[in-house]
């Protein structure tokens, strides 16, 4: 018997920021956000193209591609007065839907956490929704719950990650920390 071996295309992961997208992404980027917000706003809610224009004026979106195809996004703000960069939406085309890609997105939000000083990411997500699932498995905590806005409000989970680890990248000497809770204790 004679096994032939399929050729592997070796996949490129990018995340670029919307300002670093020339205008064609960014007109193709707007226009999936556009499909995205029609067709599964279930999952990931509705809110208005203003919003997508204002985080975009401000560079708080971050396009993934998988070899040069545009196959999601996330939207972001930082909050000052929290220390948190909070996730407003995440979003990966059906058919892209492997842990890579959001991966992806998560690890720059977490860079711009770190260099924006947050000491955490979050993000509300329903409790009716599969994306659950993506956030347990990347490694995010489930902290609490309350109830969604609109005509038939929703639970939603608080899920949240560190966008530093603690006992490494801050200057504790002699002390010992636990990153789950983030207590710091002396030796």
């Amino acid at each position: 018997m004679r096994h032939v071996q399929a050729a592997s295309a070796k996949t490129q992961i990018q995340v670029q920021t919307y300002s670093g997208l020339n205008r064609h992404a960014q007109a193709e980027l707007r226009k999936m956000w556009l499909h995205a917000t029609a067709a599964d706003t279930h999952a990931i809610g509705w809110l208005p193209v203003a919003a997508f224009d204002g985080r975009a004026d401000k560079n708080e979106i971050l396009s993934v591609e998988n070899n040069g195809d545009c196959v999601g996004w996330c939207m972001s703000a930082v909050s000052d007065r929290r220390g948190i960069l909070k996730l407003y939406q995440i979003w990966v085309r059906p058919d892209a839907r492997i842990l890579e890609h959001g991966r992806a997105l998560i690890s720059r939000l977490q860079e711009q956490g770190r260099r924006a000083h947050c000491w955490q990411i979050e993000a509300w997500v329903a409790e009716d929704l599969p994306a659950n699932l993506f956030w347990s498995a990347i490694g995010f905590a489930r902290n609490n719950w309350r109830w969604g806005r609109g005509a038939k409000p929703r639970k939603h989970w608080r899920w949240t990650t560190p966008t530093i680890k603690l006992c490494t990248e801050l200057p504790l000497s002699g002390k010992e920390c636990d990153t789950q809770s983030f207590q710091v204790t002396s030796n």
